[in-house]
């Protein structure tokens, strides 16, 4: 009873911060350019779900190219062997990627399933400038999904509703 209450009041706390955004940098208030490079860095896992991180970056570097990203770039696992994730996202690691434009990454929040067989999933967002290191855009957000929806689905309706709010120009033809 009281861990149902407790949960009840997380969600609606947690959904009180879906789409909470800020753009730091007017430098792009335009859109930032898909044509840079733009580098994929693992996310922080808060979740007890070790195979989060991996399903939420592989969904981030195809949402990015529907977004109008070029060429994401996913870490190579070996980039990061002697980190963990959590000390990745901590450190930012973007000075060893100097000049690739672009580091995007963020963290898993939570990823669970209520008592129903909903699954639910909150994520955070981020791009920062790889040279400076500033964050340039960053958003969370919360979705709820149907009873036996599968995690894959939910978290790329998630991260697509999330990058809606991150302007890119694309290419001209």
């Amino acid at each position: 009873m009281l861990k149902s209450r407790c949960m009840r009041g997380c969600l609606f706390a947690l959904i009180l911060l879906t789409g909470c955004q800020s753009n730091v940098h007017n430098l792009y208030s335009e859109g930032f350019p898909g044509t840079a490079s733009w580098y994929i860095t693992p996310f922080a896992n808060f979740s007890t779900d070790k195979h989060a991180g991996p399903l939420v970056e592989r969904v981030l570097v195809s949402q990015l190219r529907s977004a109008g990203v070029e060429n994401p770039i996913m870490y190579r696992n070996a980039d990061f062997s002697t980190l963990s994730k959590v000390e990745a996202d901590n450190r930012h690691d973007f000075r060893q990627y100097k000049g690739t434009g672009f580091t995007v990454g963020g963290k898993i929040h939570s990823w669970t399933t209520d008592e129903q067989g909903h699954p639910l999933i909150f994520l955070s967002l981020y791009v920062r400038d790889s040279r400076s290191g500033k964050k340039l855009w960053s958003i969370r957000g919360f979705r709820k999904g149907e009873a036996n929806e599968p995690d894959y689905k939910l978290c790329e309706d998630l991260i697509a509703e999330l990058l809606s709010s991150l302007r890119v120009n694309r290419k001209q033809k």
